[in-house]
């Protein structure tokens, strides 16, 4: 009795127990925290940052925690550039520089990481985090700041930029050797060079193809200042930056760095004990902003040579032609009438249709082009390819390639030349368009009377005259303009016959039926435009950069777009230096800056029967709209107002 007395105490001190522990092991959890948002710190390096008299080849910097290592390699800018690449290599939490080079005496270098130092659990980023050294007995400390962009549209390009500054101000000193300082565009395309001594300088930008700081290839952009520049304390205006900036607060600085001639700022971080600088100081440095741009090569080549058909010649040059070009057969014999050449706008790209069949059945045709080229000397002198253009038939099993189901059926389909026509079956054709026909191959004739269009309203049908327009320019298009009546469909019926190409192939039957869209669909942008010191060209653009009008103009006044479809666009002003209605590129070496371009600085939200009326004043400093017309905001205009005309 005694003893079950004692057992079932025990068991219910037992039971007591028990929910005493689970309730503190359910307090006890872990609930993770909050995520790290912190990005590494730097708690020691050898040497430290911003040391005089280095002498060695090594560079130690421990953080915090441990780092990613995947980006240093590639994101660490040295300025000035060494000629061989650093190798970088980690030790736990630290990071190791070995430089690989043999540094110059009384030099600053300058160690940007960019975004290369990130935390290796959230991948916070230490942005473009800087080591300084001196190989002298003192810092260089003035510095070059500004902004890249492309001069045709004024964005940042997605790679960095290289911005270069050269002490040789000979014009060939970015062609042939790599600059005195570099630094790099972030994606906003601004950019700072840090660390640099008194001097003049040509400063120059590069996206770098090749990644060896030279503009040595066509195919990069480049930018440059008009003149040279001196850098130098007395002549340098400052700038204070009145915020405190994280991005620029140096761990463990010694004041020593500074130098005398710039004031400078302190405060302790109470709880490490750090010494941090504050970013309230006044600096020296220049502000530059470039316009990025892709020269027209002088140098000519061929960049395309195909035959996608058996009858079809395609060759395209990089630039257009300085004269014409000539094709010479080898192995089939040439004939006047053997070629219909056909050229692009621009002269630089040209198609020969074989007019004879038998010589079009060859798999290869052998033959030579001759055209103009530019020697060492700018002198224009002929250069000959020999081409051998090879044509394969075209797998039927390509997706989106019919196959005929049997012979008959194939050689009916190839009695045939396919159209293409501006205007979808039951869609709407613009007020203000005519009907474009598009052949598949050249034609050298038309009908008329196998081509009928029928205006329907309310159900009775009445035939309506057109006018057939040959594009003189192009052997494939056609116009068909009739006097279109707002909001009324078409019937437009084209019979076999209506074209005929150059090898007798004529169009199958066609019956198209579409609307026009009524006047109020449209919307109307009026500008009135001020500020017009010399020619320039007013742009509207879609949300593609597509130019949809372009109107010069040559004194201030008031233009206008009509037949605006509703939606959002892009105002743009081309300042038309040369007057040849385009914008035109630069050239380094004959110090010719590309044309300036403006944007007004608000989207342009066009509706339906509504007019948009707007100041601009082309003087004025502005920048890219501040939203994308694809979304349809960025600020309404000075004035809209029910449209006219209806």
């Amino acid at each position: 009795m005694k003893d079950s007395r004692y057992i079932g105490l025990f068991s219910a001190l037992s039971f007591i127990l028990g929910l005493v522990f689970f309730s503190c092991a359910r307090i006890g959890t872990p609930t993770g925290g909050p995520k790290d948002k912190t990005p590494p710190v730097v708690v020691e390096s050898a040497p430290k940052n911003y040391s005089k008299n280095f002498k060695g080849d090594k560079i130690d910097i421990t953080f915090d925690e441990f780092l990613q290592q995947k980006n240093v390699g590639n994101e660490l800018l040295i300025s000035p550039p060494l000629e061989n690449k650093p190798i970088t290599k980690f030790r736990n939490k630290t990071l190791i520089i070995d430089l690989n080079n043999e540094l110059k005496d009384s030099t600053t270098y300058t160690l940007n990481f960019g975004d290369a130092i990130a935390d290796n659990n959230e991948g916070n980023i230490l942005v473009n985090y800087e080591f300084v050294v001196s190989t002298g007995n003192f810092l260089d400390s003035l510095s070059v700041t500004g902004n890249v962009v492309r001069a045709f549209d004024l964005k940042p390009t997605e790679d960095p930029v290289s911005v270069m500054l050269y002490s040789n101000l000979n014009d060939s000193a970015p062609l042939t050797e790599i600059p005195m300082y570099v630094g790099k565009t972030d994606k906003e395309g601004n950019f700072a060079i840090n660390n640099i001594r008194s001097g003049t300088y040509n400063v120059f930008a590069l996206l770098d193809v090749n990644s060896n700081l030279k503009y040595d290839n066509p195919d990069e952009e480049i930018a440059f200042a008009d003149s040279s520049f001196v850098l130098d304390p007395s002549q340098t205006v400052f700038s204070e930056n009145e915020s405190l900036d994280t991005a620029l607060i140096l761990h463990y600085a010694d004041s020593s760095f500074f130098s005398d001639s710039i004031p400078h700022n302190y405060i302790v971080n109470k709880k490490t004990g750090d010494t941090l600088r504050f970013a309230t100081k006044k600096t020296y440095a220049l502000h530059v902003d470039l316009s990025l741009f892709r020269e027209e090569t002088s140098k000519q080549y061929l960049s395309v040579k195909e035959r996608p058909d058996r009858e079809k010649l395609l060759f395209g040059f990089n630039r257009p032609l300085y004269d014409s070009l000539v094709l010479h057969p080898l192995n089939f014999l040439y004939s006047e009438d053997l070629f219909l050449k056909e050229t692009s706008v621009n002269n630089d790209s040209i198609i020969y249709w074989l007019r004879d069949t038998a010589v079009a059945s060859y798999d290869t045709l052998k033959l030579t082009l001759t055209y103009s080229v530019l020697d060492s000397l700018n002198h224009i002198t002929p250069r000959t390819d020999t081409l051998s253009m090879l044509y394969r038939e075209a797998s039927s099993k390509k997706p989106g390639r019919r196959k005929a189901q049997n012979t008959e059926e194939a050689d009916t389909l190839s009695k045939f030349q396919k159209l293409a026509i501006n205007v979808r079956d039951n869609d709407y054709l613009d007020l203000n368009k005519d009907v474009v026909i598009q052949t598949e191959k050249p034609d050298f004739d038309f009908n008329s009377d196998s081509l009928k269009l029928i205006q329907i309203v309310d159900s009775t049908e009445t035939p309506v005259k057109v006018e057939m327009i040959r594009d003189t320019a192009d052997f494939h298009k056609f116009l068909i303009h009739a006097d279109w009546l707002e909001g009324t469909e078409y019937r437009l019926i084209m019979t076999p016959g209506a074209f005929t190409n150059i090898y007798g192939n004529s169009n199958d039957s066609v019956e198209v039926h579409f609307s026009i869209r009524k006047l109020e669909y449209y919307g109307k942008v009026i500008m009135n435009i001020t500020g017009v010191k010399s020619p320039v060209l007013i742009q509207l653009l879609d949300d593609k950069s597509n130019i949809v009008r372009s109107e010069p103009v040559s004194q201030d006044g008031q233009i206008t777009f009509e037949y605006v479809l509703p939606r959002s666009y892009v105002l743009k002003v081309v300042f038309d230096n040369n007057k040849n209605g385009k914008w035109d590129t630069g050239n380094y070496l004959k110090k010719i800056q590309p044309e300036k371009v403006k944007f007004y600085s608000k989207t342009v939200d066009v509706r339906s029967n509504w007019d948009v009326e707007l100041n601009w004043d082309i003087e004025k400093p502005s920048s890219l709209p501040t939203a994308s017309p694809k979304k349809g905001k960025g600020g309404a205009q000075n004035l809209t107002k029910p449209g006219k005309g209806k």
